[in-house]
């Protein structure tokens, strides 16, 4: 998307406004989306949704953003302008199995303190 960045946002933004002139249900639906904070409060459903609708014009085959440009889809976190010989890449060795196997071992230490102490819900997932 080199150079049509603007094009992008201006044009994703505009199908959402167009929708919310369209649609009563529509505004009740983005009134509440506002209002709604993610899991770690740093954006609202609103924000979520728009970047979902910059990311379809992005990589979706029938988006009018695409067909209105001429471009062709690339598949997520693939980049034309990167030489990937050229980039000197160490591979480190993964201890994900390790790591998810501690965390599992502590999920289930704390479900079990949970029910030890009856904590509610509420109260474990402020713990957490």
């Amino acid at each position: 998307m080199h150079g049509l960045e603007y094009d992008l946002l201006n044009d994703s933004l505009a199908d959402f406004l167009d929708r919310i002139e369209r649609d009563d249900n529509f505004r009740e639906k983005v009134e509440g989306m506002l209002s709604r904070k993610n899991k770690n409060n740093e954006f609202s459903e609103l924000d979520n949704y728009i970047l979902s609708i910059i990311k379809m014009n992005v990589y979706s085959k029938t988006a009018r953003f695409r067909q209105k440009y001429g471009l062709e889809v690339q598949e997520p976190d693939t980049y034309i302008d990167v030489d990937f010989q050229r980039l000197n890449i160490i591979d480190e060795r993964d201890d994900n199995l390790e790591r998810e196997h501690e965390l599992q071992e502590k999920e289930r230490r704390f479900k079990e303190a949970c029910d030890i102490y009856g904590l509610s819900q509420r109260a474990q997932d402020i713990f957490r």
